[in-house]
């Protein structure tokens, strides 16, 4: 029985809607630590290396996750998963305002990167049943642009609510509104449409279905997996280190900005996020010929000019410089993804090009993970070194790092799209395409 008996083409919608407020949630809960850090910081009595293990807290789950994500999709559904995890999503961050030590904190960190995880594989799941065609690629393009509406919340917004009601309130709210989430997501979500669409009928290439195990195995032995796991580790690790974490931080304690100040710059980051994704795929479909290569090549070249623009100009940038590079951070380091996962469909069989995009996922998370927790040390220093010192060892670490993406991107193989008919493991015989750049 349809929720409040609404006609499908409505509930589709409302789905729709529903997990649009809960990407921006995860997309809130990924980049509000930059705005709030120092706050933690003084609060919990603790230095900058823990903090970044704190950080870290939330995006270790959440890239192990990534692979479970679809196996629950398919045998739990989505209602269940999205709701039944977003509650415990609710109750960390509800747990982590409530924290009265780094331990407990990290623990409601864990539970929301838990939480979150298990939204954006399900959610894709629930739109290729109910949307077809042009309809389908426009709430994918609007779901993943809705991030970047989360991200704009957690940046002036949450700086003005912070000053307000201090950072803990801010996130027990935001476990209110998870749990919210949940509830409508029980309540509203339904599986599949009532009667079978071309959206939700089985493909030809689906009827045989292989074993995770074997899926897993054969994708981790294809060379053109490595350096697109690669370009997503460091790119998508460096992004969230910086704009996520140390971003509000450096404009505080090297720039002087007040918070309100800070959360101005940010928001760029938003804005950059929330035009990346249009933007991108227009240039790489209309000026690049459909070719992703050149695109990501380019923006890694534009990430490692951006934090050597923050390195040399340091104290002296003013604020509109600030508020270019932190758009261009948001365009170049987030909405770049979109054409990165492009290309990881495009590049094997289309009955594995979820497992493959799940697969890299795990990579870009557990980057974020790691470079979040490796480069605090940076900044905590030995006692003797300036705030400026500190940060300049960061910028040092942020462009070796980006030269390594840009390696990557140089080294990401292109043209061997799968089309139908071709062989379902990635075998030469039937394959269309086959050369590399």
């Amino acid at each position: 029985m349809q929720p409040l008996r609404l006609t499908p083409n409505r509930l589709r919608w409302v789905m729709f809607a529903i997990l649009v407020m809960a990407y921006i949630l995860a997309f809130f809960q990924r980049m509000a630590l930059a705005a709030v850090a120092t706050d933690v910081m003084n609060d919990l009595q603790t230095k900058e290396a823990m903090m970044g293990v704190l950080s870290a807290a939330y995006f270790y789950p959440h890239a192990l996750m990534q692979m479970p994500a679809g196996i629950l999709a398919d045998k739990w559904g989505a209602k269940r998963t999205i709701g039944t995890f977003f509650v415990i999503a609710a109750l960390g961050s509800a747990l982590f305002g409530l924290a009265d030590s780094m331990l407990v904190a990290a623990l409601g960190r864990f539970l929301v990167g838990a939480g979150m995880a298990m939204l954006f594989v399900p959610a894709m799941k629930l739109f290729s049943l109910w949307f077809r065609g042009k309809d389908f690629a426009l709430v994918t393009g609007l779901f993943i642009s809705s991030g970047g509406l989360g991200a704009l919340l957690a940046t002036t917004p949450l700086a003005v609510v912070t000053e307000w009601l201090g950072w803990r309130a801010s996130f027990v709210y935001a476990g209110i509104f998870t749990f919210l989430v949940a509830v409508l997501a029980f309540v509203l979500i339904v599986e599949k449409p009532p009667e079978p669409t071309a959206a939700n009928a089985p493909a030809p290439d689906e009827q045989r279905a292989d074993t995770v195990w074997y899926s897993l195995l054969f994708l981790l032995k294809q060379p053109r997996l490595w350096p697109l796991a690669a370009w997503f580790f460091f790119g998508n690790g460096l992004f969230f280190t910086f704009a996520g974490l140390w971003g509000g931080p450096y404009l505080e304690e090297i720039h002087r900005l007040s918070k309100t100040d800070a959360g101005t710059v940010l928001a760029m980051i938003a804005v950059g996020i929330m035009l990346g994704g249009v933007l991108l795929s227009a240039l790489s479909n209309r000026v690049f010929g459909a070719r992703r290569k050149p695109l990501m090549i380019l923006g890694a070249l534009l990430i490692l000019v951006l934090f050597a623009t923050l390195q040399i100009g340091g104290p002296s940038l003013p604020l509109p410089a600030l508020h270019t590079v932190y758009l261009l951070l948001g365009i170049f380091g987030n909405g770049i993804a979109a054409i990165g996962f492009t290309l990881t469909k495009e590049s094997f069989p289309l009955r594995l090009s979820g497992t493959a995009m799940g697969l890299v996922n795990v990579f870009a998370w557990l980057g974020v993970a790691i470079l979040q927790a490796a480069t605090g040390p940076l900044l905590e220093g030995d006692g003797d070194e300036s705030l400026q010192q500190r940060y300049t060892q960061l910028f040092i670490a942020l462009l070796v790092l980006s030269g390594v993406t840009l390696i990557a991107s140089v080294l990401l193989r292109e043209g061997g799209t799968y089309r139908p008919g071709a062989n379902q493991h990635g075998g030469t015989a039937n394959q269309s395409a086959q050369q590399t750049n």
